[in-house]
């Protein structure tokens, strides 16, 4: 099946971005520590496309720091975790999703189908958004007290970063309190669909 013209235009996007990260790892790489900075030829070059495709973002003159997106993504999968670092809130994620399946059922009530698969999607999408920032949150809790806070020098700093976390689980529980009614609202009006099974 042919691919839309503005889907296989995006999908020529993501490959020509992802090359440019690529091509200019030694960029990124340096980046996640912190700030890099204009030097020889070739890496300002590599700065330059990475600032082109918003990979890198203007810090002060000559600087660059990684997009926070990317970082964070880096920092996940490597397991590593700044000092006060926040989880990720998911209430947005929830909202939306609680939306989305009002929507598919009042499509299915109306009879109107032809708008159904694509909601489906972008709430499969939504859906898989809150399960990854809510594994990822526990991950970030894990690191951080199975090294003791181990990126934090003080006392006091360490006994702040636990008052700090101390919150952020408490928002989190809310959240999780959300996503439970919202579950619930589905069983009570369960919808015969692949995305309402995966919810």
């Amino acid at each position: 099946m042919t691919k839309p013209p503005a889907r296989q235009e995006s999908r020529n996007q993501v490959r020509q971005i992802l090359a440019v990260m690529n091509r200019h790892g030694d960029v990124i790489s340096d980046a996640v520590d912190g700030t890099v900075e204009l030097r020889d030829a070739a890496y300002n070059t590599g700065i330059d496309a990475l600032v082109g495709i918003n990979a890198l973002m203007p810090f002060e003159e000559g600087q660059y720091q990684l997009n926070p997106r990317i970082r964070s993504f880096l920092s996940e999968q490597l397991a590593q975790y700044s000092a006060f670092q926040a989880l990720t809130r998911i209430s947005d994620q929830i909202h939306g999703a609680r939306t989305k399946w009002r929507e598919l059922v009042h499509i299915k009530e109306s009879g109107d189908l032809r708008d159904m698969a694509a909601l489906e999607e972008s709430l499969g999408y939504t859906v898989n958004e809150i399960v990854h920032f809510t594994v990822q949150n526990l991950l970030l809790l894990n690191t951080q007290i199975s090294t003791d806070y181990g990126n934090v020098e003080t006392l006091k700093a360490k006994l702040r970063q636990n008052a700090f976390y101390g919150n952020g689980v408490k928002n989190l529980a809310a959240e999780l309190e959300q996503l439970e009614a919202f579950t619930i609202e589905i069983d009570r009006e369960p919808l015969q669909t692949t995305t309402a099974s995966a919810v």
